[in-house]
């Protein structure tokens, strides 16, 4: 079994849903309140983000260490409650 999966919680969804509710009904109602997939994270709640950090063997070098980090735009859940689009910011002018 998958290990974020756990008793307390299965149950709390089944009080909550009915017991007779399917998975695709509970995602269904879940994702009616957030129905748009995060542009950040993609749909999975999390990324993955480096921070410089200095090579232990000392000399200077300087190496990366990657760390999960939740989504701050969706707070974790992978979906948002509006559609969400990057802001294009124009950077002076080029030839055509």
């Amino acid at each position: 079994m998958h290990e974020e999966f756990n008793i307390l919680k299965i149950k709390q969804l089944q009080h909550l849903f009915g017991e007779d509710a399917t998975l695709s009904e509970v995602l269904k109602q879940l994702q009616s309140e957030r129905p748009f997939e995060c542009p950040v994270c993609k749909g999975v709640g999390h990324y993955t983000q480096e921070y410089p950090h200095p090579n232990e063997h000392g000399g200077g070098d300087w190496g990366y260490i990657t760390k999960t980090v939740q989504c701050k735009l969706c707070d974790g859940t992978g979906y948002t409650k509006v559609k969400y689009v990057p802001k294009m910011k124009q950077v002076g002018w080029e030839e055509a």
